[in-house]
């Protein structure tokens, strides 16, 4: 006699098991990673040309800020995502897997929850440095200047940080 026969819900189950790992394969493994790989060369791209001294502005700082933060972002994002849902459809990383990822998992989840957080600030910032230039344009020579966006952009890092340690 063979093994017995697999019953209709084992079946269901090991099928909805395949299709997790599929679609975490299909989604973190491929899609963040190429997703991630346009966005790092955006940001690349983006912080080269704004930065130029012609292009010297209150509002290209904060995005220059903006990108940095979110280059960051990314790449956690693929090292905490990304690679790791590629080992169990394919069988390739299994360093990375087992020894490197379990290692850095925490550091790279409080860098990531401070990077979107830092990068959410950031948003509202330009959105603010915006609305007082259209609203206010004769304020705004005062108000959005260079240094200022460069003390924005670096209080914020400190600021995410201290949220952080606050609700976790």
């Amino acid at each position: 006699m063979g093994a017995p026969p697999i019953g209709i819900n084992q079946s269901c189950v090991m099928d909805e098991f395949e299709t997790t790992i599929v679609f975490a394969f299909a989604t973190n493994g491929v899609l963040l990673n190429l997703f991630g790989f346009f966005g790092l060369l955006g940001n690349i791209i983006s912080m080269i040309i704004l930065s130029r001294p012609q292009m010297r502005s209150s509002i290209n700082c904060l995005l220059i800020g903006l990108a940095r933060v979110d280059t960051v972002l990314i790449i956690t994002s693929i090292l905490l995502f990304g690679i790791y849902e590629i080992y169990p459809y394919t069988g390739y990383m299994f360093t990375y897997y087992y020894n490197i990822q379990p290692h850095m998992a925490s550091a790279l989840y409080f860098l990531t929850t401070v990077c979107h957080t830092a990068s959410t600030y950031l948003t509202v910032t330009v959105s603010f440095d915006r609305y007082i230039a259209v609203c206010n344009p004769l304020k705004a020579r005062s108000l959005c200047t260079y240094g200022r966006a460069r003390i924005y952009v670096v209080s914020r890092l400190p600021t995410t940080i201290q949220l952080y340690y606050i609700l976790c």
